[in-house]
């Protein structure tokens, strides 16, 4: 289970698969590894992912892929989020910055990849069953070289609240791949480094790790 401590480390795991960890934090890193779990999950995810941009060759690019519609506008929204919500309680917002870290150095490392592979494939359409009244929720799940390119779409979250919101993928063994994080209504693109074939849940979890949208993948 991510706990708000899994949260203020997730910057760093994405750094460490990346061959670049802060020297600084390091041994505070190692000694949480040791004793979580979900984290050398999460570590162990990313690793492969970052292994595999030493397989790019400017050189033999052609014709490479464009980074996905809206990507910036998704990332200027988050970093602006972040932002907004720097008067809420300090636990919130290490959760907030540790998440976002995640997906996005995801985005970084599948963006990179893409330079030498084509990443669309096929594609599979889930509505939320699981979801809060008069609120509508789908996602849009793409088959990708390094994993699953996801298209989230909601409407009617009350947009007052603030409230940062988790996006998750799930294989047959239940562990979860963090995709991204978001808040309120819109159309957002997000990652995960967990293929569209082994991908069995898609859902969505708020900040006391309550599940808000839930759906399986056929």
């Amino acid at each position: 289970m991510v706990t708000d401590a899994c949260r203020d480390w997730r910057n760093e795991l994405a750094a460490m698969a990346a061959g670049r960890p802060d020297p600084v934090r390091a041994t505070g890193l190692a000694a949480h590894l040791e004793g979580c779990p979900q984290c050398r999950e999460d570590l162990a995810e990313l690793a492969p992912v970052a292994q595999a941009l030493h397989l790019v060759d400017p050189d033999r690019l052609t014709d490479p892929p464009a980074p996905p519609e809206g990507l910036g506008r998704s990332v200027v929204s988050a970093v602006s989020a972040v932002r907004r919500s720097e008067a809420r309680a300090a636990r919130w917002r290490r959760a907030a910055i540790a998440a976002a870290a995640v997906a996005g150095a995801a985005a970084v490392l599948a963006g990179v990849l893409a330079l030498s592979t084509r990443t669309e494939g096929p594609e599979t359409f889930v509505a939320f069953t699981t979801a809060p009244e008069g609120v509508v929720a789908s996602v849009e799940l793409t088959e990708a070289a390094w994993g699953t390119q996801i298209a989230l779409d909601v409407d009617g979250l009350d947009t007052e609240a603030d409230d940062v919101y988790w996006l998750w993928l799930s294989a047959s063994d239940g562990d979860r791949v963090a995709a991204g994080t978001f808040r309120g209504d819109g159309h957002m693109q997000m990652s995960a480094a967990l293929p569209l074939d082994d991908a069995r849940r898609v859902w969505v979890t708020d900040e006391d790790d309550a599940v808000v949208f839930d759906a399986p993948v056929d």
